[in-house]
């Protein structure tokens, strides 16, 4: 959240930090901090509660193990046969995620995505293993490694959802490339997380980890700067993607709200675009000096319908862009 907000404030500028009624940002970012903490600060919550505690109550063999011990001797039949479950987990897990490792490369694209949630969903349970097997019951101490374990857990949600959202809607094809970003920038942080872990690990386990896991190194890069392209125009274009990533959303139908006015803006940008695109080019081909819309609707390079349209769209932009202004009297008074 903190990083898309940061971001909204970094493409907005002044928009984004004079504070007045058109201003639909500055608050959201001074709330930043009160989102973000739920049971105390929200490291805490990365550091300690999500592997730290969710560990325990999530592995297939730990709890059970933990009961048993406690019943004595009534409980050792139980836990010799969840102690063999136990090592009969990590040895299929090791094993996935070696041999998805080496074979990652060869796998058809059809089902690229879920080999990769698949791969590294076998490394974080080996990894799990390989750190309870060190540190034991002293993970929630040891903060650093349980954060990363907690990082790799929650970027792997994030992937396995969209995988979700994706073959639950129907497998759009104007949804692939989206997929496709959400994939490589998940993997290739959860990716890092656990080697960040077998790089604080003692010499022997991290090396073990990193050639069951990863036995060609890395091999998930971010996306490509032509990805994150084709994906900024799916968004900067009324496209049927951008229209299902927007739903939801409330947009006021009032003049004069801001996310009303943008979206208007928005619109009337893409409708007036091709008659600005003439003009520029008949600058370039020197037809007109400059940019100025009287001359190009004098030398026949748009029409009146489009030069009206390029005028609508620069008064709505402006109406966006301007940030709010007050008189000397109307501050004085402390809080606008």
């Amino acid at each position: 959240m903190r990083d898309i907000i940061n971001d909204a404030m970094d493409v907005h500028g002044g928009k984004g930090i004079m504070l007045g009624p058109t201003n639909y940002l500055m608050r959201i970012y001074q709330a930043l901090p009160i989102s973000i903490t739920v049971e105390g600060a929200n490291i805490l919550t990365r550091n300690m509660i999500i592997f730290g505690q969710g560990a325990m109550r999530c592995h297939p063999c730990l709890m059970d193990e933990i009961l048993a011990v406690n019943q004595g001797e009534e409980g050792l039949d139980k836990f010799d046969e969840t102690l063999a479950r136990h090592v009969a987990h990590v040895l299929v897990s090791g094993a996935r995620a070696f041999v998805l490792g080496l074979t990652n490369t060869l796998l058809c694209k059809n089902n690229a995505t879920k080999r990769t949630m698949s791969h590294l969903s076998a490394a974080l349970a080996f990894s799990t293993e390989l750190v309870l097997t060190i540190v034991g019951g002293q993970l929630k101490r040891r903060e650093r490694v349980s954060a990363r374990l907690g990082d790799a857990l929650s970027y792997l949600y994030l992937g396995t959802a969209t995988i979700a959202h994706f073959e639950n809607n129907g497998r759009p094809d104007d949804e692939k490339l989206l997929l496709q970003w959400v994939i490589s920038y998940n993997a290739y942080h959860a990716q890092e997380a656990l080697y960040a872990l077998a790089n604080n690990l003692p010499c022997t386990a991290g090396f073990v980890l990193k050639r069951v896991c990863f036995p060609f190194g890395r091999s998930y890069k971010q996306a490509s700067d032509k990805l994150d392209h084709q994906i900024t125009q799916l968004v900067l274009n009324p496209t049927p993607v951008r229209e299902r990533l927007i739903d939801g959303i409330y947009f006021p139908e009032e003049d004069g709200q801001a996310l009303y006015d943008l979206n208007k803006a928005f619109n009337l940008a893409v409708t007036s675009e091709a008659a600005e695109q003439k003009i520029k080019q008949a600058r370039r081909d020197g037809i007109i000096a400059n940019d100025d819309l009287d001359a190009a609707l004098a030398a026949d390079v748009v029409n009146s319908e489009e030069a009206e349209s390029i005028r609508v769209a620069i008064e709505a932009r402006m109406k966006v862009i301007q940030v709010d202004h007050f008189a000397p009297e109307e501050y004085s008074g402390g809080h606008i």
